[in-house]
């Protein structure tokens, strides 16, 4: 699938002309001197992705013409852009610099931070540097692609430096909702930065290990002068709170509840909350079914990796029984209109609801999902099945620091200057407030593409990139102003109509005149018979000829449509010669 994706010449024609490639790097500082690729003399920071959104996470570090990244993520298309599923970051700026790209750190294993290397992999002649965890999954969706064996892959151990040209990087264990999450300590140029990645503080998470304290004080007494920092759940005034919290009320929930079927619906990735369900299912003694290929992944490479151990009553859909108390653990937690529980509900699958089911959303809505996930969510609840949320009872606890753990790691590392991101803009602006209110020194407010000079003491961004985003459309990287999405646009609101014109070599008049339409107005015959009869006339009447004939055919068209609705839709004109 992904063996082929590119910026196709013509989109990459439209991208040039709107940004003068290499025109926005003469902004940078007279000691950036770009004539091909960059000369860095000083310490960079750059977010390519992340910091104007939820997902799509994409960072840069830059020192003395070596650049490292830190992640790759993707984020979901949702309704913005039709026939779209998946977006990544623009990578116009990267493709700059790309010779100088030393290696890429995956923080773990979400989509958000690992699921744009698959579609980006091909540009890079770098080591990729994960944990063993994340590598598993990455090994899993590299495997159809044409980059599977190409890929070189470096599994980290925990503690130990990785010297990459005049970076030093180590992972340390830090808490998630995903095992092996891992925050980063980058030293540079005597410059020594942490990179937060994704993280909680949990004194009982369950599956993986605790956030390593003892490493962070070390880090600590090294000095830290910037920390740049996960900012999702900066509007929560507490802690995140325990997935051993959850555990027990789910097993309150489905212990006492009197329905048969239980359905839950949570993120694959959450291995802990994989974790809980299986326990509670061997605790109340009953059987579990797993459904959609995420979650299956999710629970093999678990189990491969120790995380989840062998399941007695786990079954198939074919098993599960009817008058038995069943957890049934299924995708689509985000409304997902191909996920199991979408299927399911939609009556596009093998398990019908019934009235006496329940159906558990032990997840978050990610913002720009609500929409689909109320749809699911009210289509279940027509079936007169009962749907409990986070917002209804205690089933979901976030991976993300409130503001007591925010808290709790500044006074922990005592970093000189913060940098916010992974949030939207409203998330960052409030962390960057946040900070400087709990005594940071310098807390920078940035977006992608906002270039940082890390080399003095107090931060400052110096200039500015490009930065945005490609649709990943098919087996090609697309823009977001591309002509086919805006004829999708044009299509989903106002409909098409094909005109096809068939002539005999040299005759004026058409042997055939073939019409149809979609999507217009309901009665398209009528429509369609209109547009026959105004099409004929012009040509009876001699005003089409061959230098005006796609013209006059389309005001015929035009003054049709004027007459019997305000729609403008695509209008395809074709004229064969015979």
């Amino acid at each position: 699938l992904f063996a082929s994706l590119r910026i196709t010449e013509r989109e990459q024609d439209n991208y040039n002309s709107m940004t003068h490639p290499f025109s926005y790097l003469g902004k940078v500082k007279a000691a950036m001197t770009f004539s091909g690729t960059p000369t860095i003399t000083e310490g960079y920071f750059v977010p390519l992705g992340g910091a104007n959104e939820i997902g799509m996470n994409l960072n840069l570090y830059g020192y003395n013409n070596n650049w490292i990244i830190i992640d790759m993520g993707i984020m979901f298309a949702g309704d913005g852009y039709p026939g779209v599923d998946v977006i990544v970051p623009d990578t116009v700026f990267l493709d700059s610099i790309i010779n100088d790209i030393k290696a890429i750190f995956i923080t773990h294993s979400h989509e958000d931070h690992l699921g744009g290397v698959p579609y980006l992999a091909y540009k890079f002649n770098c080591p990729i540097y994960l944990t063993e965890f994340a590598s598993k999954l990455l090994e899993k969706k590299m495997f159809y692609t044409e980059y599977d064996d190409a890929l070189f892959i470096k599994k980290v151990k925990y503690k130990k430096a990785i010297k990459i040209g005049p970076f030093e990087v180590i992972y340390s264990l830090i808490t998630h909702s995903v095992p092996e999450s891992s925050l980063l300590s980058i030293s540079v140029n005597n410059k020594h930065i942490v990179h937060s990645g994704d993280w909680k503080i949990d004194n009982n998470p369950l599956v993986g290990g605790k956030t390593d304290i003892n490493f962070l004080k070390k880090l600590s007494q090294k000095g830290v002068d910037v920390l740049v920092c996960d900012s999702t759940n900066v509007f929560n005034q507490k802690s995140s709170g325990s997935e051993g919290d959850v555990r027990k009320s789910l097993l309150k929930i489905i212990k006492n509840s009197p329905s048969n079927r239980i359905y839950v619906t949570t993120f694959a990735s959450n291995v802990a909350r994989l974790s809980s369900l299986i326990h509670i299912a061997e605790k109340l003694k009953i059987k579990i079914c797993v459904m959609g290929g995420s979650l299956q992944r999710a629970l093999e490479i678990a189990r491969n990796c120790g995380y989840i151990n062998k399941i007695s009553n786990l079954v198939n859909v074919s098993e599960i029984p009817r008058n038995e108390k069943t957890i049934i653990l299924c995708t689509g937690c985000q409304g997902e209109p191909r996920a199991a529980l979408s299927r399911i509900a939609f009556d596009h699958h093998q398990l019908k609801f019934n009235g006496d089911d329940l159906v558990i959303f032990s997840s978050k809505i990610i913002p720009g999902n609500e929409k689909k996930i109320s749809s699911i969510i009210n289509k279940i609840t027509r079936l007169g099945v009962e749907v409990i949320t986070e917002k209804d009872q205690f089933v979901h606890v976030s991976g993300h620091p409130g503001r007591e753990e925010l808290l709790f790691l500044y006074n922990l590392l005592k970093p000189y200057s913060v940098i916010p991101v992974h949030g939207e803009a409203r998330h960052i602006k409030e962390h960057t407030k946040f900070a400087k209110e709990s005594g940071i020194k310098t807390s920078l407010e940035v977006n992608n593409g906002d270039v940082v000079n890390l080399s003095s003491k107090v931060i400052f961004i110096e200039s500015t990139v490009p930065s945005g985003k490609l649709l990943v459309d098919g087996n090609q990287l697309i823009l977001p102003e591309s002509e086919v999405i805006k004829h999708r646009y044009r299509i989903k609101d106002n409909g098409i109509i094909f005109i096809n014109i068939i002539k005999y070599e040299g005759k004026k008049s058409p042997r055939k005149i073939l019409i149809s339409s979609a999507g217009v107005i309901n009665d398209e015959t009528e429509l369609e018979n209109m547009l026959l009869d105004d099409i004929s006339k012009s040509y009876k009447l001699g005003l089409v000829n061959k230098k005006n004939e796609e013209l006059i055919i389309r005001q015929s068209t035009n003054r049709v449509l004027k007459k019997i609705t305000d729609k403008k839709p695509k209008v395809i004109i074709k004229i064969f010669i015979d």
